[in-house]
């Protein structure tokens, strides 16, 4: 048995719903998203536009743990929705850097830069995992930072990433006008 790729088996609301494809790391996460969705359908019998919504907020959930390249594919089979997940690498965010900045703290902005991310992943993982628009959110709170800090006129532009396969990890550059 491959530890990596193992079954997830749901089992709820008289649907049954199978996940091919997917890591350790990943398992609680999978079974607590597809539960989440299980549970605010009142579907008794797995449709083709069940599994379809599955698939998409599997693939989101994918997406907002650094799997950037995840792919969620599914069948019908009677009353068994197969979800088939192929998750690629799980990327981290790598280093942060910023120019332009004179006059706040780096660890003050880097704190605004992942909020997105931490308050949904909690502040307590090791590394941050690379979601695109959790950054992108990110640097927008930067920006609003600034102006709260009296520079009304601050433009921080949207981040620039730098993917480096051999680490799994995505630096970030932020240029900022105070």
């Amino acid at each position: 048995v491959d530890v990596w790729a193992q079954d997830v088996l749901i089992e709820d609301h008289g649907l049954r719903i199978q996940v091919v494809g997917v890591s350790t790391d990943a398992q609680a996460e999978v079974r607590a998203v597809l539960e989440d969705q299980v549970a605010l359908t009142d579907d008794t019998f797995v449709t083709p536009p069940l599994a379809d919504d599955l698939t998409f907020f599997l693939q989101l959930r994918y997406r907002e743990l650094g799997y950037r390249d995840a792919v969620v594919t599914w069948n019908v089979k009677g009353n068994l929705a197969l979800l088939r997940v192929v998750e690629g690498q799980r990327y981290a965010v790598g280093t942060i850097s910023y120019t332009g900045n004179t006059s706040q703290t780096e660890s003050d902005l880097t704190a605004y830069l992942l909020r997105p991310t931490h308050e949904r992943t909690g502040a307590s993982v090791k590394t941050t995992p690379f979601v695109f628009a959790d950054l992108e959110e990110g640097s927008e709170l930067v920006q609003r930072y600034y102006q709260s800090q009296g520079y009304l006129d601050a433009i921080v532009a949207p981040p620039i990433f730098a993917i480096d396969p051999l680490t799994h990890s995505v630096d970030v550059q932020l240029n900022i006008k105070e």
